[in-house]
């Protein structure tokens, strides 16, 4: 026997004809209405990200007002540079805390250049922490204070060659000549102090401890 027009049962469907729906989509974070035109989308974000941005900022800076007003900063400069981020190769989370990162690296240097490197995160772990993949471990799930037991484990050189290649900015054929050494040496060093760097807080990450 046939059935009537619309009785998916006939056709041996088995149970009424599911009703097709298309998903809800998302519900956009204060940072996207935020991008997307909605200023007062902007406390919404400070709220998300404060917690995590001052604890960033701390560990990096040791000092509360300086660790304030490096995440006032840190988010002043996200509010003005919004629209340069790339949902599509960007994550959220990790660009904003970026901006805290650049912020309070920024605010140690400008303290050890007055009053010596006498904060707890010294100049060598912050210059690892501006190293994009040492960075994207830490957000993955490692901490600032991983990094720094990471570093016990390069030998002087590759601490003194990470320090002049991201905390002074220097060249391999400038931190060559300045320390007489082949830049070959020196190229050397800076790949196996990243790569030491980056296995002691993968380890560090998956057991899940930090160092205090």
């Amino acid at each position: 026997a046939t059935g009537s027009p619309g009785d998916s049962s006939a056709a041996g469907w088995p149970g009424p004809e599911p009703e097709w729906r298309m998903p809800e989509p998302p519900e956009p974070s204060a940072f996207q209405r935020f991008r997307d035109g909605e200023p007062a989308a902007f406390a919404g974000v400070v709220a998300a990200y404060a917690g995590p941005a001052y604890s960033l900022a701390i560990a990096v800076l040791g000092d509360r007002g300086l660790a304030e007003k490096a995440t006032e900063d840190a988010f002043v400069r996200a509010a003005s540079d919004a629209l340069s981020f790339d949902a599509r190769t960007d994550v959220e989370a990790v660009w904003i805390l970026r901006q805290v990162r650049d912020a309070a690296v920024a605010a140690l240097r400008t303290q050890s250049r007055y009053r010596g490197s006498r904060e707890p995160m010294t100049a060598v772990a912050a210059a690892a922490l501006l190293d994009d993949e040492v960075w994207n471990a830490v957000m993955r799930a490692a901490t600032p204070l991983m990094v720094r037991a990471a570093l016990e484990a390069l030998t002087e050189a590759q601490r003194e060659t990470l320090t002049l290649a991201y905390w002074k900015g220097l060249r391999p054929a400038e931190i060559a000549s300045l320390r007489g050494v082949p830049e070959e040496i020196v190229r050397e060093n800076l790949r196996a102090a990243l790569a030491r760097v980056r296995e002691g807080l993968s380890r560090a990450a998956s057991a899940g401890v930090a160092t205090p």
